[in-house]
């Protein structure tokens, strides 16, 4: 496994820095020590190389558009309603980022962070580390994070995030948000197709925040049957699935019948957010129009508010504990 390291630019006073993996089929993964951006996860497909996702092309928009592109999102992905929740009955107000609520981490969340990196180019691995502190970023207690982003010899990557929390409980319930295009040019995904491994999906109010209430899905809209394809949905438009936390099922298949480009999503989360993204010069727009979607987010985590709702499944994590989640995405040539 090949690893090299090159300077970026600088941000905040910070040197951003990428650490590169590249595997003896010439897929590469780029990581940033900013963010944990994954810049590249790129296949040499015929003659071309190609990026699987959209790159980041300015840093300070990828998060302050609230898009988070291809960011590490924590301690908690999605939405905390009200941005409280109590936990053995101690009522904790957290920072408010998203109308009065708390989305994926709050503003000063994991996607804000510089991180301490160490490598392993024998394993193929870029680990970033962060004390995430109560008094920083408004969350209970301190949580020691580690992630893990490992390139296999066969096309995968995967991510382990890892804290260990101290001081007093906490919740703890990160992921990544990337955003996929497997088409034929850059920001075209016409002909992709999604299948995942759903019979659920919540429901949400109008701030987007879930009621506790589940429908089942269907062929409608953004939604579909298990393990059946869908069309990309329009920009702006999302939905949340309950998926088995199991990393031996496939979460989530994203497929290009034209470029015969595949990615098989695994995850133990428990949740699944998809949603179309709308491109602009290489950025996201923010726009929540039906318009034609040029990526998909694909963001398994654990189903948002579930700290309000305990039939949501718990994301706490008690003083001493260390807690560990997994996401792999693993590419595929079609023949």
């Amino acid at each position: 496994m090949k690893l090299t390291v090159t300077y970026v630019n600088q941000l905040h006073g910070h040197q951003v820095m990428c650490f590169q993996l590249e595997n003896q089929r010439h897929t590469r993964l780029a990581i940033l020590n900013y963010g944990g951006i994954i810049q590249e996860f790129s296949v040499i497909d015929g003659n071309e190389r190609i990026n699987l996702l959209t790159p980041v092309e300015d840093l300070t928009v990828s998060r302050n558009n609230g898009r988070n592109i291809n960011c590490l999102l924590g301690r908690v992905a999605g939405i905390i309603q009200a941005s409280r929740f109590v936990y053995e009955g101690d009522v904790w107000n957290l920072p408010t980022n998203y109308y009065t609520h708390t989305i994926n981490g709050g503003p000063h969340g994991f996607s804000t962070q510089f991180f301490n990196v160490t490598t392993d180019g024998e394993a193929g691995t870029i680990t970033l580390h962060y004390q995430a502190s109560e008094q920083f970023d408004g969350f209970p207690g301190t949580l020691d994070v580690a992630i893990v982003y490992q390139l296999t010899e066969d096309d995968a990557v995967h991510i382990t995030f890892t804290g260990h929390q101290k001081e007093r409980p906490g919740i703890f319930n990160p992921t990544i948000k990337t955003y996929f295009d497997l088409g034929k040019s850059v920001a075209d995904i016409t002909n992709s197709k999604l299948a995942i491994n759903a019979q659920q999906r919540l429901l949400v109010d109008a701030d987007n925040v879930p009621t506790g209430e589940v429908t089942a899905v269907s062929k409608d809209g953004f939604n579909c049957l298990n393990v059946q394809s869908l069309s990309i949905p329009s920009a702006g438009v999302a939905a949340n699935y309950i998926m088995p936390p199991d990393l031996k099922q496939v979460a989530v298949t994203l497929t290009n019948s034209v470029t015969k480009r595949m990615v098989q999503v695994f995850s133990n989360h428990n949740g699944l957010y998809l949603e179309g993204a709308k491109l602009a010069r290489g950025q996201l727009l923010a726009s929540k129009q039906h318009l034609k979607p040029q990526a998909v987010v694909i963001m398994p985590q654990n189903l948002p508010n579930s700290v309000n709702i305990p039939e949501f499944g718990s994301i706490s994590i008690a003083v001493g504990e260390t807690k560990r989640y997994d996401i792999i995405y693993r590419y595929i040539k079609i023949n």
